[in-house]
């Protein structure tokens, strides 16, 4: 087996606020239906979610599940964004940071 270092096993992750989501995407987080194909881990102010479920995956397709469970089209951005840039988790907490060009709900 291969050793690695700590520099091969890091994983980006990002905090964003809760606000960035809707309601509804908070109560299919909550729920944690198997079928969301991520990993959605809660904590005390949040969730820390995968921002992906396989790299190689077809977006659209994914996204289009993503949709047909309810999942926001912000949600869904939030995705796409860490996708691109790499990204492999996001901390949603309520102290989060509030990103510009994000839509913020009261909720």
């Amino acid at each position: 087996m291969k050793k690695h270092t700590y520099k091969d096993a890091l994983e980006k992750m990002v905090v964003i606020s809760t606000g960035h989501i809707t309601r509804k995407d908070a109560d299919i987080l909550k729920e944690g239906s198997p079928f969301l194909m991520l990993r959605v881990i809660p904590h005390e102010y949040g969730w820390f979610v995968t921002g992906y479920a396989d790299p190689h995956e077809d977006w659209p397709d994914y996204s289009d599940h993503l949709r047909e469970l309810g999942l926001s089209e912000s949600f869904i951005m939030i995705l796409f964004d860490l996708r691109v840039s790499n990204v492999l988790w996001v901390n949603f907490d309520c102290d989060g940071y509030e990103i510009e060009n994000l839509p913020t709900y009261e909720w």
